[in-house]
This record gives structure tokens, sequence and C-alpha cells, in this order.
């Protein structure tokens, strides 16, 4: 819903859990600001309260606006901080090291004053994206320093309270157990499949030679090592986790770019993406991004008879969307290696949105390719049909 600005009550220090706004990142949000997601505001005993959203607000108050539209929650001060500690480790500009240990080391605090038994798992879960072993090290320097009481008990994911010194000893499965044995891929991890050949390879060296290289959660989700992962729970060899970003702290990109990182042996283009080779299954062709009225089958053939002969196609271009790889150029080339059995192909692939996708299939298909079709030009809702130049 629509509210008015100057009801909400926006302190930056208490809820925000940044060093400072970000000045890019508020200009970038004024040029899509009817484009933004709402903000989320809690009405509280103390009034509205901005617990996520501060860049966008910002951006509304510089291009002059009166009301921003929210999400209204019902709660309190205290429930308030609890979302606010986790909205910006979930999304987001990328938090710095020191700005993330401080909103999760303010959830541990919050979530021990509610419940002071619970669990590293527990408050790991609940917070998402980290991980319990920085959960235990964090607490570890709450307790230290005084700022929370240390107990010698913990709650299980089975509601028992347990003493410390029991939790992994026991027969039964802990919380811990029950947290490492359902875990699934991250969506991020999906465009890349599950090789059948690597993973009896690594469950068969597990027992000799062990897990050389630990799994990495996201948000509590395998963000890599999914085949890693699976081979250890096969094997009977716990598995040994990271959590990005908590154990990664020198490094500065988002998600996406780490997954690419660690499965790809990958080469920058000039267009800074990624260049790798995609199952063509995982590969979407939206009829609404593809700037022509349709492929044209004498082309398909022609290229489908090339590629049969060794012939080298450049890669298709593709715009990564939060787990969708929607294709921009290159839907002739796609559709001539579909038909005879190519079940991968190489592409350029960009990180974007669906916006993105289109504007840039706009640009690239007005440039090269297939001459002389009829073609749509998207912008300012106009479609209009002519010729192409071929250059």
């Amino acid at each position: 819903m629509e509210i008015r600005i100057d009801e909400i009550k926006a302190d930056f220090e208490a809820y925000a859990y940044r060093d400072d706004l970000d000045g890019e990142t508020v200009k970038r949000y004024q040029q899509i600001i009817d484009d933004l997601p709402p903000v989320d505001v809690f009405n509280t005993e103390e009034g509205l309260i901005l617990a996520g959203g501060y860049h966008r607000l910002e951006a509304h108050r510089q291009e002059g606006r009166e009301t921003i539209t929210a999400n209204i929650h019902q709660g309190t001060v205290f429930e308030a901080k609890m979302f606010a500690c986790k909205a910006n480790a979930q999304h987001g500009l990328n938090m710095t090291a020191s700005e993330r240990k401080r909103a999760l080391m303010d959830f541990i605090k919050f979530s021990l004053a509610e419940d002071p038994y619970l669990s590293n798992v527990a408050i790991a879960q609940a917070y998402g994206g980290t991980s319990e072993a920085s959960v235990r090290r964090y607490r570890k320097s709450l307790e230290e320093s005084g700022e929370i009481e240390r107990l010698t008990e913990r709650r299980g994911a089975d509601g028992r309270v347990r003493e410390t010194d029991s939790i992994g000893k026991t027969t039964s499965s802990t919380d811990e157990d029950e947290l490492t044995s359902h875990l699934i891929p991250h969506p991020v991890n999906e465009i890349f499949p599950f090789d059948k050949t690597v993973y009896r390879q690594i469950k068969e060296s597990l027992p000799s030679m062990g897990l050389l290289e630990p799994i990495t959660l996201y948000e509590g989700k395998i963000l890599d090592g999914k085949i890693r992962y699976q081979a250890c729970i096969d094997a009977g060899i716990k598995p040994e986790f990271k959590t990005f970003p908590d154990d990664f702290p020198h490094y500065r990109s988002d998600a996406f770019d780490f997954v690419i990182n660690s499965n790809l042996k990958k080469q920058r283009t000039e267009e800074n993406g990624l260049r790798m080779s995609l199952p063509i299954a995982h590969i979407t062709r939206d009829p609404d991004i593809y700037i022509r009225e349709g492929t044209d089958p004498d082309v398909v053939s022609r290229y489908a008879e090339a590629m049969k002969e060794g012939a080298k196609f450049p890669p298709v271009l593709v715009v990564f969307d939060n787990g969708k790889n929607w294709l921009v150029d290159g839907f002739h080339r796609l559709e001539a290696a579909e038909s005879i059995g190519f079940d991968q192909f190489d592409v350029d692939l960009c990180y974007g949105d669906y916006k993105t996708a289109s504007y840039l299939a706009c640009t690239v298909n007005a440039t090269h390719g297939l001459p002389n079709w009829k073609r749509r030009v998207l912008g300012e809702g106009v479609v209009q049909d002519g010729e192409a130049e071929y250059r």
C-alpha cells in the first residue's frame, strides 16, 4: 500500500545495518523508481518503523516523492529489529564483512533473548545464508564479552534440551545431522547438470581420500558441491561445510559469480559476461523477447548442416535471472543445434533480469544476423514493422 514518507520512522543507525548509504545504488534506484519493490515497514507501538529498504526510501526522497509503496507488518519494535537483521543479508546491495558480522551478532542476541536454549543450527536456519560454524563463533564471542549469558544447554531439533557436551555424541540424530541430511541445491546452482560420472568418482574416492573440498552453503541451500554432497550422503561420510559469504570475507562479488567461478573454467568476454556451455534444456526461449517474427526454417536447416560438418558457430547470448536463462540472441543457432541432437551449446552469459534481456534483444538483433526480416522495434510501447539492414 502507499504510505506517506513523512509518517515513517527511518532510524538508519538502528535498522539499516549499513555503514553508509551507497550513493551509486540510490542513483540507480532513482532511474527505475517506479519498478522498485515495496519497502518493509512495521506498524509498532512506537509508530511506523522502516525495517528494510533504506536505499529505496532515499531514492524516493531524492525524486521528491511524498509517498512510497510498502509492505506493512503488524508487530513490535523487537520484531522489527529481528526482521531488519535479516533483510539486508538476503537481498539488495551486497553487505561488507563488518556489516554482515554486526547484523548476525544482533540476530543472535535477539534470538537468544526470546529462547536462551536455541541451538546454533536453529539460529543459522532462522537467519538464512549463514552457517552453524559462523553462529557458533559469534555466539562464543558474545559470551566472552558478557553480552549474552553462557549456558551449557541447547534445544535440539526434537525439542529436547541437552547438555552441550552430549550434542553430537548420542546415538540419535542431532539437530545438525537433521539439517545436513536434507539439503537441496540453491536455484543459482540449478544451471549445472548433475554429472553421474563425477559422482561415482567422488563416491569411490571418499573412503580412502575423504572430502577434499567442503560444500558451500548459501541461504541454507547448496551453492557449490551438490555432487560432493550427494556422494558423501550415499557413502556414509559426514560432509564438511562452508557458508557464502561468511566464510569468504575477501570475495567481493555475489553468489551467482561465486558459483560460476567454482564450477566452470571460464573466460571473460568483451561483454563482461561469462563464456560457458549450458544444457539446451536449461535455456528459456521467450517469444516476447525475440524481436523477429519467427525463425526461418531454411536458415535453421542450413545451420544444422554446417554444424554436422563441424562448423564452429559463435556462442548464443543468455541473460541469467534468478534461475532463468533467457535466450537473447541465437534462436536460429540453438534451434539448429537441438534439431541434430545437441544437448549443450556455448553461451555468453550475462547477469540481469527480464528487462535486461528484452533491451539486449533489441540492440544485438538489430545489428547482425538474418537480413531482410520484419522486426518488432520495442520502445515506449510502440511496435513498428520495418526492414533491417544486414550489418
